[in-house]
């Protein structure tokens, strides 16, 4: 089977019927399946599957709910979508040549964010294989769930998820980037939506800011030690963005969360260093 359509349900019904339809409505004629993981425990979703495959899972943490959904996947690519994002037409069409490209291992849509029927962000226009694409993904994510595709042996072998709170598709997207042929198809068919209930909305700006300091510092851990000046701006940049965040924070009376925040930053500066000095090192002795 070439392809594993995996919807991952929370509690978002009328979102769902909405997810739902735009995968109908373009799978006929295509090696695909579609199952819908629920993890909701809220309401009964079997109905509104339809004769797509239909698996309960109980509630679990955000890397341990994906990674339990990508299980049962059977296709050698995998979509995963969320029940509250949605495709526009022509997503599988406009991807399936690339899919069956040998040396291909993840292919991703543009995408557009939407809040209360209006865009409120566009992804960047990009074309076919990008330069320094490990580098750009190391120092932001530039990407949204259902706007990517990849092979199900890329994600076993590199352990799938892993669990860093708001970054956590972070994480595999740039573990992704530095070993595998990634292909990036230029129209916008994706969307994903963004509102108060959503699992990534949940988190507190503490949370949020100590997860991404985490993520962006293995990422640059993870990078070839070739110094390059984006890495050092971004480091640069992030360090001065998160240490004044943590400062806000204290003064709003959050002591603690500020205090965590600051531990993250410095540890974040003294890897980026490290990595910045090796790699100038390196170019100095090439």
């Amino acid at each position: 089977m070439k392809w594993s359509v995996i919807v991952t349900v929370h509690d978002f019904r009328p979102m769902l019927r909405e997810c739902l339809r735009s995968i109908y409505e373009q799978h006929h004629g295509l090696d695909m399946e579609v199952v819908v993981c629920d993890q909701s425990g809220a309401y009964d979703c079997k109905r509104m599957a339809g004769d797509f495959r239909y698996v309960q899972h109980p509630k679990a943490g955000l890397a341990d709910a994906w990674n339990a959904a990508v299980a049962e996947a059977k296709g050698e690519w995998v979509h995963l979508i969320h029940d509250d994002d949605w495709i526009l037409p022509g997503f599988y069409s406009a991807l399936s040549p690339h899919v069956n490209t040998a040396n291909l291992n993840v292919v991703s849509t543009g995408y557009e964010n939407v809040r209360d029927g209006e865009v409120t962000f566009q992804s960047a226009d990009r074309s076919g294989f990008i330069p320094n694409w490990g580098e750009i993904v190391a120092t932001g994510n530039p990407l949204q769930v259902p706007a990517v595709v990849f092979r199900k042996s890329l994600f076993n072998e590199l352990g799938g998820f892993r669990e860093r709170g708001w970054c956590t598709d972070w994480d595999l997207w740039a573990r992704m980037a530095l070993v595998a042929q990634w292909w990036h198809e230029p129209m916008r068919l994706a969307r994903y939506r963004e509102h108060g209930e959503q699992a990534t909305a949940k988190y507190k700006v503490q949370e949020r800011l100590q997860s991404f300091c985490r993520v962006f510092r293995d990422n640059v851990e993870s990078l070839p030690r070739q110094w390059s000046p984006q890495i050092e701006q971004m480091a640069i940049h992030y360090t001065n963005q998160f240490m004044s965040n943590a400062l806000s924070l204290a003064v709003a009376g959050d002591t603690l969360g500020g205090h965590a925040v600051f531990d993250e930053v410095v540890s974040l500066a003294a890897s980026a260093s490290r990595w910045q000095e090796t790699g100038r090192a390196g170019v100095l002795l090439a």
